[in-house]
């Protein structure tokens, strides 16, 4: 797969962005409020920020623009696939793990070692601000569900997380919401939570 992809076949990898994109609108329409919760802390959280480039909202709307590219200007797509391929696949943070018997590691070490040769030696630029402008949006989908999401981060206020708050978590989650906005109100909701960098809500 590293080495020999075909990145010239147009048939197969048209219809592999196809297949993607109605796996991607399946799953956004069934769990739409994991999207809308990861978008949102994708503003400040690299982890989020790097799940939504890779399978959110941001790489289903990527997948859209490359079928385009792929319909209108194949080469120019090809090209750039090939560009990434280089780019990623490359020796600058190499890293591999084996969990086995200690016969199997010579073999194992020989196998990378083959791997390793093949690779590039393109440097990756350094890393600067890759957060996008926090902003207010709404986004389209398919379903018929209104998804509302607020995120932030709470330490940027001088709040630090302990054990305190999955007490606060409870009470908001069972006492409040629930009790006075899903009984009361009959809006589905999804939890409140906190995490050590993170408070959302949905």
């Amino acid at each position: 797969i590293i080495f020999n992809s075909d990145l010239t076949d147009k048939v197969n990898i048209i219809n592999k962005i196809k297949k993607d994109i109605i796996s991607r609108q399946r799953s956004i329409s069934s769990s739409g409020h994991i999207y809308s919760l990861d978008r949102c802390q994708s503003y400040f959280s690299k982890e989020k920020l790097f799940m939504e480039k890779l399978k959110g909202i941001d790489y289903y709307e990527f997948l859209k623009e490359a079928l385009i590219l792929a319909e209108t200007d194949f080469e120019n797509l090809s090209l750039n696939l090939k560009k990434a391929s280089e780019f990623i696949l490359n020796k600058q943070g190499f890293i591999t793990a084996l969990s086995s018997e200690e016969v199997f590691i010579e073999d194992f070490k020989s196998n990378v070692e083959s791997i390793y040769v093949e690779l590039g030696d393109n440097i990756k630029p350094e890393e600067t601000n890759i957060f996008p402008e926090n902003k207010k949006e709404g986004i389209y989908n398919e379903s018929k569900i209104v998804y509302n999401s607020k995120s932030d981060d709470f330490t940027k206020y001088g709040v630090e997380f302990n054990g305190k708050m999955a007490v606060v978590e409870k009470i908001i989650n069972l006492e409040y919401l629930w009790n006075k906005v899903r009984v009361l109100d009959d809006i589905t909701l999804s939890n409140k939570g906190m995490t050590r960098r993170a408070i959302f809500a949905l």
